[in-house]
């Protein structure tokens, strides 16, 4: 959504979309440019009276390779801000997690493997229906939830492991289950009760339902929307809210879900421009983990975000883009280095995340790929970075993170099986 603002206003982070005037020596590229640098703020402060600023970042994540973009996103690439995050999140005791894990990754794979493929079918047909004119079914949705979030207590990364294996399905439906299971696992991390989970997966689930109502070569454009187009497509919360509100037995909490996910808090979102505490907790979820999915699995033909980098843009715009203190928690809940993340270990070798440890985050579960003198494993073997030495007797220790396939294999891979 672009927005007028007054140079005077301006602020490093907004992001340029138009001038007042003709482009200058300012190079915006095809969709604009980000104001990192107080000599650019000088630079628009002297030449112009007002500009025209983004205020959605999720359109331009899906809409462009901006976030790529050096010139553009650089600071993301601070050492810095790496070394930030580790001190932040790693600390012991932060978070509020109620819930000790009472089975493995594993284990809970197993339990929950036919509930989840039951919950694909239910999204799907829920879908179909309400485009058809018809009714949810209320109470096979809370029954698909109630097992949901009775797998996010016993172990939350089970499910997160499914969402990762699930990148390539982009569908509304599909991305209403991630974002559901994303959701259910930030609220067992924030100690929220069953029947707060039980609403709180609903409304995720559901956030999107007024896409129904949005042509469907709107939805699946791989380019960037018009006015008019984008305008359509932002009228889908307040058809969500509609569908929901007629449905009997969905809870106001579960709405305000639908209503508020794409509201921020700095009050740059939409449909009302709430702000802050004017928008509910479970408004700042929903934004949240609607948002982190959209980096990951964005719109088709656009490119996807790795995980840890897209923590590590969300970070960059607490206080801004989400609540500063739920998406710090969001983070921690996540891992620094989430579920699927290909790691670099001081001594040499390389492997992928594949559950996390709570109380160390830092040593997390991770299957060796590479050795330390860069050959593959044979049998890749799942390690817990607590305890395990290489075969020199030294203790592996993660030195960094590297994005996308940069090792030539998917990481995907080699996460435990949830076919």
């Amino acid at each position: 959504m672009k927005k007028r603002v007054e140079v005077e206003d301006l602020r490093p982070g907004m992001y340029v979309v138009e001038l007042d005037r003709p482009w200058p020596e300012f190079s915006p590229g095809e969709h604009g440019f980000a104001i990192m640098t107080s000599d650019q703020l000088s630079k628009l402060r002297a030449l112009c009276a007002y500009v025209y600023i983004e205020t959605d970042l999720e359109v331009l994540a899906n809409a462009s390779d901006t976030l790529h973009d050096p010139a553009s996103f650089s600071r993301l690439d601070r050492p810095e801000l790496e070394l930030e995050m580790l001190k932040i999140f790693s600390a012991p005791g932060l978070g509020h997690d109620q819930y000790p894990d009472t089975q493995s990754m594993e284990a809970e794979i197993r339990t929950i493997r036919l509930v989840h493929e039951q919950a694909v079918e239910l999204i799907d047909e829920v879908m179909r229906v309400v485009r058809l004119g018809r009714s949810i079914d209320v109470a096979a949705t809370k029954r698909i939830i109630s097992d949901l979030a009775d797998s996010i207590i016993r172990n939350p990364d089970a499910l997160v492991c499914f969402t990762a294996m699930r990148q390539t399905q982009t569908t509304t439906a599909e991305h209403g289950l991630r974002t559901c299971i994303l959701a259910l696992a930030l609220g067992r991390h924030l100690g929220m009760r069953k029947r707060q989970l039980g609403d709180l997966g609903i409304g995720t689930l559901l956030h999107d339902i007024g896409k129904t109502q949005v042509p469907q070569e709107i939805l699946e454009c791989g380019h960037e929307l018009s006015e008019e187009e984008r305008c359509i497509l932002e009228k889908h919360v307040a058809d969500g809210v509609a569908i929901l509100e007629s449905t009997e037995g969905i809870s106001s909490s579960a709405i305000d879900v639908a209503r508020q996910h794409h509201e921020r808090y700095d009050g740059n979102g939409y449909p009302t421009g709430l702000r802050e505490n004017e928008i509910g907790q479970v408004g700042h979820i929903g934004a949240i983990v609607n948002y982190y999915d959209s980096l990951i699995h964005p719109r088709p033909g656009k490119k996807s975000v790795p995980s840890h980098t897209a923590l590590k843009i969300m970070y960059e715009h607490r206080g801004k883009l989400f609540h500063p203190g739920l998406v710090e928690e969001f983070i921690r809940c996540m891992g620094i280095y989430p579920i699927g993340s290909i790691v670099e270990m001081r001594t040499g070798e390389v492997g992928v995340v594949v559950s996390l440890n709570r109380a160390r985050r830092l040593k997390p579960r991770v299957v060796l790929v590479i050795s330390a003198d860069q050959k593959y494993f044979e049998t890749p073997a799942v390690v817990d970075l607590t305890r395990h030495r290489n075969s020199y007797g030294e203790l592996l220790e993660i030195a960094g993170v590297a994005e996308g396939h940069a090792y030539g294999f998917d990481p995907l891979d080699y996460l435990p099986s949830v076919a």
